[in-house]
């Protein structure tokens, strides 16, 4: 009789217990190229990347072989080329609370493969992702699933194009650029003289000319001493 109990608590309570772990709540994808994190909160995309599922999971005594991001039934594989960029994937998950569970991400477009590092032990992540879930092979690099890269891929790569457009965009070229000022350089030196406070100031240790200047102050001095002399 409680051969038969434990066995209907093994059927039925096993499956809770990995759900009740908690899904995923988002993924961001930061680091390498990337001017600005990647996130996604597609509640469709977030249920194929489930955390508590593949090796690390038992269901019914029975090893999980599938899930996540990682191609389990390929196993370990060597590190990709050192050259690759490498993206850090956060996994934002409810266990006892908020809780994330860190990989790094490798693509290599020659090949079209990707890769998954699970962070070892003594490295940044291993502890917090060891509190969520062991796998028992931390510390190695596997194979990325199809689906993940399908949809990591054209992410990363329109993050990219977006932050190389707002680098070369006009407008971030006039930021960066200083202002233009015409007034001679004696004529600069002694404007900026009767500017501080009414008091004599020697420029030429105290102030240093304009076009040495840099930042906030080289803008707000030009801007006031450097404005076009008025034909009257």
């Amino acid at each position: 009789m409680k051969a038969i109990r434990a066995t209907v608590f093994s059927l039925v309570c096993a499956p809770l217990l990995v759900l009740a772990k908690g899904p995923t709540l988002k993924i961001t994808i930061k680091g390498a190229n990337l001017a600005s994190p990647v996130g996604i909160t597609d509640e469709r995309i977030l249920q194929k990347f489930l955390v508590w599922a593949g090796t690390g999971v038992s269901i019914n005594n029975a090893p999980q072989t599938g899930g996540f991001i990682v191609d389990w039934k390929k196993g370990l594989v060597a590190a990709p080329q050192a050259t690759l960029p490498r993206y850090e994937v956060s996994f934002h998950v409810m266990h006892r609370g908020p809780s994330d569970y860190v990989v790094y991400y490798a693509y290599d477009s020659a090949t079209g493969r990707g890769y998954v590092y699970l962070p070892g032990k003594g490295e940044k992540f291993y502890e917090s992702n060891t509190f969520l879930i062991f796998r028992g092979i931390e510390g190695n690099w596997l194979s990325a699933t199809g689906s993940w890269t399908e949809i990591a891929r054209p992410l990363v790569e329109r993050a990219k194009a977006e932050g190389q457009a707002s680098q070369s965009s006009p407008s971030s070229l006039a930021s960066s650029s200083p202002l233009p000022c015409r007034w001679p350089i004696s004529e600069r030196r002694s404007r900026r003289e009767k500017a501080v406070g009414g008091r004599t100031v020697d420029s030429s240790s105290t102030l240093l000319p304009l076009f040495e200047l840099g930042g906030r102050f080289d803008a707000v001095w030009s801007a006031k001493l450097c404005m076009p002399r008025r034909s009257d």
